[in-house]
């Protein structure tokens, strides 16, 4: 992952949309690898190694990111 970014990045209509959901809205892995321009893989290994960006646990398997912690993770590594 970069640790600066490219200003046209941050104008990117997902990145938009994502500002406006609500902070308590969770989403999925794939959704997150998205967003991040990383594979899914990555995430895993994050979590393996309890790095960010944030996520939650819900049981013994199922993995989610709330948009609120995810989005102030963004902000503040990439702005």
């Amino acid at each position: 992952m970069p640790s600066s970014i490219d200003q046209t990045f941050l104008d990117d209509p997902l990145l938009m949309a994502f500002d406006t959901l609500p902070a308590n809205k969770m989403l999925h892995e794939a959704q997150v690898a998205l967003l991040l321009g990383c594979k899914t893989c990555w995430l895993e290994e994050q979590r393996s190694r309890g790095e960010p960006p944030p996520y939650l646990m819900l049981g013994n398997r199922l993995v989610r990111y709330a948009v609120g912690p995810l989005r102030q993770w963004i902000h503040h590594r990439f702005v």
